[in-house]
């Protein structure tokens, strides 16, 4: 059997009313004619189902563009899955935010991309955003919905980040996820200018692994895989100078009054639990608006077409999927690194450095005292169509 399915994001259209500068999709205005249907919608749920019943995120795109958005997430919440939406929050009123509480959606996941409304709206291509991003998080607040605020760092918010997470309490938000920018779609553009530089990249995880020690939140840093090997680090060094005090397993689980809402697949874990840095293909997988499916929205290399093949087919037998799951495939300093087991490196920033998704993590400091194996020794890398 393959891996436990944990989470499956969900393109489910790519229109949207912003055009972010950092959006791994090229965005429409509209719906387009190829987005799957209510039924195959339906369909998809159900086959996903046959896997297992992972959390499901409702993405985009903006999914409230949709107009059966809410149909889809009923339908998800009666089929057993823990069903949760990613928004730019500003098309949410008062009725969509009572909308969602009543549909029994677990989670929204609204994107900051700034502290201030100046930064925010110019990473976000509109005027305002920052502030209907605000008024959303503080209506689904009002019903009595779970709030988790993501936040793309690079280096236009980066001193900002302080703020961000002083702005994620004072909301009465749960968490606080950091993602670091991964260079696809539209982030190309701008990657080469706002990516932080390795050693800045190291020097803010070392942050955000500090403030998860007291943070009365879920702090979360995504697509940061090297985060797990930092706090690897530290808690060895604690534990050099006697402090045994915490757990490898607590990264992120540290926060009392986070709820344990986002949990899948039957093993009774908090999303921040996984103490696997890259998920992409061994517990996660990404569904396109047209129903392929992808190791994660950021590494466009895919594995199957749901719309030809059975979902339960390619997530145990995909070649993409089986490479990842082999750390014997890993290739430079991944595949000697001690830390390899809690980390992985980020296969959607190797792919982007060198279009080979198993060769080393390009933003990563840290050096193994081995060598990496010569290139006889490694196994050869599936090339596959890309999107």
């Amino acid at each position: 059997m393959a891996s436990p399915l944990r989470l499956v994001f969900w393109e489910t259209t790519k229109a949207c009313n912003l055009s972010c500068k950092h959006c791994r999709a090229v965005p429409q205005r509209a719906l387009g004619p190829e987005e799957l249907s209510t039924r195959q919608a339906f369909d998809l749920i159900d086959a996903i189902g046959k896997v297992s019943k992972p959390v499901m995120v409702l993405s985009g795109g903006e999914p409230l563009y949709r107009p059966d958005i809410f149909d889809i997430a009923e339908y998800g919440v009666e089929s057993g899955f823990r069903m949760a939406m990613a928004t730019n929050g500003t098309l949410i009123d008062e009725r969509i935010a009572a909308r969602v509480a009543d549909v029994g959606i677990s989670r929204v996941a609204i994107s900051l991309d700034g502290a201030v409304a100046e930064t925010h709206d110019r990473f976000r291509n509109m005027a305002g955003s920052h502030a209907k991003a605000l008024r959303g998080i503080r209506l689904l607040r009002d019903e009595g919905v779970s709030v988790q605020i993501n936040s793309t760092i690079a280096k236009h918010n980066v001193d900002e980040l302080p703020r961000m997470l002083d702005l994620a309490l004072s909301l009465g938000a749960d968490a606080l996820h950091l993602f670091m920018l991964v260079p696809v779609g539209c982030g190309l553009e701008i990657a080469p200018a706002q990516m932080l530089p390795a050693d800045e990249y190291e020097r803010v995880l070392h942050w955000f692994d500090e403030q998860a020690k007291s943070c009365p939140i879920d702090l979360k840093a995504t697509c940061a895989p090297h985060y797990y090997r930092i706090r690897a680090q530290r808690l060895e060094e604690a534990r050099n100078h006697g402090d045994y005090s915490e757990h490898f397993i607590a990264a992120g689980t540290r926060a009392k009054a986070a709820p344990q809402l986002l949990h899948g697949g039957g093993h009774g874990q908090h999303l921040s639990a996984m103490t696997r840095g890259c998920l992409a293909g061994t517990a996660v997988c990404f569904i396109s608006n047209v129903g392929k499916v992808y190791p994660c929205g950021y590494l466009p290399v895919s594995a199957g077409d749901t719309q030809a093949l059975p979902f339960s087919e390619i997530w145990n037998s995909s070649p993409v999927f089986e490479q990842l799951r082999n750390p014997d495939a890993y290739e430079g300093k991944c595949g000697v690194c001690r830390y390899e087991s809690i980390c992985g490196g980020c296969r959607a920033r190797a792919y982007a450095a060198t279009g080979n998704f198993m060769s080393e993590e390009p933003f990563c400091l840290y050096q193994p005292d081995g060598e990496p194996r010569p290139a006889s020794a490694r196994p050869a890398t599936i090339r596959l169509q890309q999107v």
